[in-house]
């Protein structure tokens, strides 16, 4: 079976998810992010990079190490 792809060309990015998502929390820190109505939550891409920290130090320091 032959494959085949849309769009245009663009090059693969040499960085991680983390590193791609920190670089446009930074670029856009007052954007929102994430909304969650049940829950009444609204954070800004700067927010939600903090929650992110916050809770990958949470799991490095109960031992979850990559």
């Amino acid at each position: 079976m032959l494959s085949y792809r849309k769009g245009p060309e663009v090059p693969l990015r040499n960085e991680t998810i983390y590193q791609a998502f920190a670089s446009a929390a930074r670029t856009f820190p007052d954007r929102v992010a994430f909304i969650s109505r049940p829950d009444g939550v609204r954070w800004t891409y700067g927010q939600l990079l903090d929650e992110v920290e916050k809770t990958a130090r949470g799991l490095a320091g109960l031992g979850l190490n990559v």
